[in-house]
């Protein structure tokens, strides 16, 4: 009866899986319950409460039916198997629609943001707050949430660590730490006032992101630059950039423009606090290829001092980690739904780097007349990825297939399918593996457009 319970079991979260893809897989599930389960006491497991009562005699003797069963249980894994799991054929011939320069082994990837690194060499995770104690449950923390977060840093031998020092392990100048993590600030809300005493309790350093605009014009929500100013002299806080006006960068600005966008948020800071920033974070995470180069490149003398960004952060989640590209950094967004210490919480703050030699589509930005529902991402095939799971944004199923470290993520509907908010056109696909007691997080981030240039590079 057990045996039994545990195939049936099998057998529909098969059913619930692979539906959309293997619709036989319900057929067969169907045979099998005719061959178990016309009698009441068989009925119980699999069929509905309204019709045990009307069951009919079991179709076969006890004999054949565990026949039935070893014949079934061995349909099971074979579909499982070449369903899910290491299905060398379909994903190499795959291989054949990706570009030429598509990188397969860690030999490839000497350049400063691909040089070769493997799992081994360590993470880190940046956390991305916004709002304190606000009715905007999306975008903000309890204060209590709060304090139990940095508690548990505390008493679980984490270390929070400014956000610099990631970035130096990131470039290779140091190694990175066990259990390290970096905090940071979007958006400059008065609400931090409430957060500010709690991190000075615990001495944890932090970046705050910046967009002048609204610290200029003295939004009501926004923070002054008396309180901006305090956040440098406490010696905790670092200020960053977050653009002048906190606009789309990517779907509303030309280059000439967004580029003034952000070096007037650069000038407005160094003017107010005689700090200059060497970070940048992208308004609603949305980037480009174009802008991350543009962003890279804004090496020049402004007021008279050497400007320049040693890294950008966009919102796509995951851990930084020595494959990670320095100006498009992965940050996890932390708010009250997400806020709790629960296992996703203690997930996402001890989970792994995935070394990555290479990805498909390259460009960040993605236009919906591409008709895109394949994602590939090349990496060292000594891990073990055959748990591996991908999930898309808005419920667009994501089936995964590896072999020998490249893995191809098929999605059911093409990027950008169904957005119709102008104001929310990001594409998120998380991939997750169990790995040595931790979990591996990959996650990209896709600005979706329409008819643009800035799909082209």
């Amino acid at each position: 009866m057990l045996i039994l319970q545990y195939v049936n079991r099998l057998f529909y979260i098969s059913y619930l899986r692979f539906y959309s893809r293997f619709k036989p897989l319900y057929l067969f599930r169907l045979i099998f319950a005719t061959c178990f389960c016309q009698d009441r006491a068989f009925g119980r497991l699999f069929s509905s409460p309204q019709n045990r009562e009307s069951l009919k005699p079991c179709l076969f003797s006890t004999p054949i039916r565990y026949k039935c069963l070893l014949f079934f249980s061995s349909f099971l894994l074979i579909s499982c198997q070449s369903t899910v799991r290491q299905n060398a054929h379909s994903v190499e011939a795959e291989i054949n629609k990706l570009p030429t320069s598509f990188k397969r082994d860690v030999s490839n990837t000497n350049s400063p943001e691909r040089r070769p690194c493997d799992i081994k060499q360590g993470s880190a995770v940046v956390l991305m707050y916004h709002k304190f104690d606000e009715p905007y449950k999306s975008t903000s923390v309890t204060m209590e949430q709060f304090i139990e977060q940095m508690e548990f840093f505390k008493n679980n031998g984490y270390k929070v660590v400014s956000l610099s020092k990631i970035v130096s392990a990131v470039k290779g100048h140091i190694p990175f730490g066990e259990k390290w993590i970096a905090i940071t600030i979007d958006d400059a809300y008065k609400s931090f006032l409430k957060a500010k005493p709690i991190l000075e309790t615990y001495q944890y350093p932090y970046t705050m992101f910046v967009n002048t605009q609204a610290v200029d014009e003295n939004y009501k929500s926004s923070m002054s630059w008396d309180d901006l100013k305090a956040i440098v002299q406490s010696g905790l806080g670092e200020l960053a950039a977050h653009s002048h006006t906190h606009g789309h960068l990517v779907q509303d600005m030309n280059s000439e423009q967004r580029t003034r966008d952000i070096l007037v948020s650069v000038e407005r800071i160094f003017q107010n606090t005689s700090t200059m920033p060497r970070f940048f974070s992208y308004p609603f995470g949305e980037v480009s290829n174009n802008l991350i180069e543009e962003v890279k490149n804004m090496n020049q003398v402004l007021l008279g001092k050497p400007f320049y960004f040693e890294a950008a952060f966009s919102t796509q989640s995951g851990p930084v980690g020595c494959s990670s590209n320095l100006f498009s950094l992965p940050r996890f967004a932390i708010n009250e739904k997400y806020g709790l210490i629960d296992d996703l919480f203690k997930i996402k703050v001890n989970s792994l780097h995935l070394p990555i030699y290479d990805y498909h589509p390259k460009n960040k930005a993605i236009c919906v007349e591409q008709q895109i529902n394949k994602v590939y991402f090349s990496t060292d095939p000594s891990i073990d990825l055959r748990n591996m799971r991908c999930y898309a944004s808005r419920g667009n199923l994501a089936s995964v297939d590896i072999s020998d470290g490249l893995v191809t993520v098929s999605l059911e509907k093409p990027l950008g399918h169904g957005l119709s908010n102008p104001n929310d056109i990001r594409e998120r696909l998380n991939c997750t593996a169990y790995y040595k007691g931790r979990y591996i997080w990959y996650g990209r981030e896709f600005t979706i457009l329409k008819n643009s240039p800035e799909c082209s590079k």
